[in-house]
């Protein structure tokens, strides 16, 4: 099954957590990229997941 259609069992359900997160490991993450010296990608551990978090500058969100 594609990531959409196992996050979709889940919700309903009858889903798999090790499938779904199979396809949460395959999916391909796209990632914009802001212009800048500070613009880039920081990445953590937290308890045990890798986290990609994306960088930017200024006001906002």
């Amino acid at each position: 099954m594609e990531l959409t259609a196992e996050i979709a069992a889940i919700r309903s359900g009858a889903g798999d957590s090790g499938r779904l997160l199979g396809e949460f490991r395959r999916a391909v993450l796209l990632v914009p990229l802001p212009d800048g010296p500070d613009a880039g990608l920081m990445s953590a551990v937290s308890g045990g997941i890798l986290l990609e978090q994306a960088k930017r500058d200024g006001g906002g969100h």
